[in-house]
């Protein structure tokens, strides 16, 4: 485990930083959500969501810091955006997974497409909503920003590491491996964002982490489409042995990544 000697205490991360900070992701939310409404480009939709993942890592950290709910309570309006561009991602991440497995299946297929368009008509069609539920998001935050001192966010910073280590520390992992790949995506957001104000302070090895996320994710969406064609009774068996062969694979893989994981985690001098 890691143990950290703040100083300093005076230090702050300032509000008007925080501001910066979740301003600067709210507006690539923002241009992205209007990407999509300008082409239907499904990977618009997938960079807005992962923009909100970031936001509300962010703001959950800052909370946590100040010992308030006030962040992410203006933060919560966006869960309904999130929940329809997620609807619209699963499909494409289906379709994108069919293309490459090369699953000749025009029914699945076709169905799909079907789905997909519907979903895409369904979210334009509370475009004038959408934009408006964000552009509100961004005048509440920008008022309810407090002072941090360094210290508190050096603690926290630590402590979340420290419980990422446990994490893996443990063979219980193993039983939700999507979650665990939500904690290190979070680690990531947190550490990308506070870097370049606390330079060397915040130790994390992000080449090895974004392999071990990367890894979990096409572990998930190959085991998911698995389920998908099994479920709509594809009868192409060579291709479900295939598709399994790699989960089993990529599962052995994350296991040989995961090993060591708190000598591998802090990157070496």
């Amino acid at each position: 485990m890691f143990n950290l000697n703040c100083k300093n205490k005076n230090n702050m991360l300032s509000k008007g930083k925080q501001n910066q900070y979740i301003r600067k992701r709210l507006n690539d939310l923002y241009s992205h959500f209007n990407l999509f409404i300008q082409t239907k480009n499904p990977e618009e939709l997938h960079q807005m969501r992962l923009e909100v993942k970031r936001i509300k890592a962010l703001l959950l950290f800052f909370e946590k810091c100040l010992q308030t709910h006030r962040l992410t309570d203006d933060f919560k309006s966006v869960r309904l955006i999130y929940k329809n561009a997620g609807e619209i991602r699963k499909i494409h991440i289906n379709l994108l997974l069919v293309d490459k497995y090369k699953i000749a299946d025009d029914v699945f297929i076709n169905g799909q497409n079907e789905i997909l368009s519907k979903l895409n008509n369904k979210f334009m069609s509370k475009k004038n909503l959408y934009e408006e539920i964000i552009l509100k998001i961004q005048k509440k935050l920008s008022k309810d920003f407090e002072n941090i001192e360094n210290n508190s966010v050096l603690k926290l910073y630590y402590k979340k590491l420290n419980s990422l280590i446990r994490l893996f520390s443990n063979e219980k992992y193993k039983n939700n491996l999507h979650n665990c790949r939500s904690k290190v995506k979070e680690l990531l957001y947190i550490y990308n964002a506070l870097n370049k104000s606390f330079g060397k302070k915040l130790s994390l090895n992000i080449n090895y982490l974004d392999q071990i996320q990367n890894a979990i994710g096409e572990w998930h969406d190959t085991t998911l489409i698995v389920e998908l064609l099994k479920d709509k009774k594809y009868t192409n068996n060579q291709v479900i042995n295939y598709l399994e062969f790699k989960t089993g694979n990529l599962l052995t893989y994350i296991n040989s990544l995961l090993f060591d994981f708190s000598k591998k985690i802090i990157p070496k001098e």
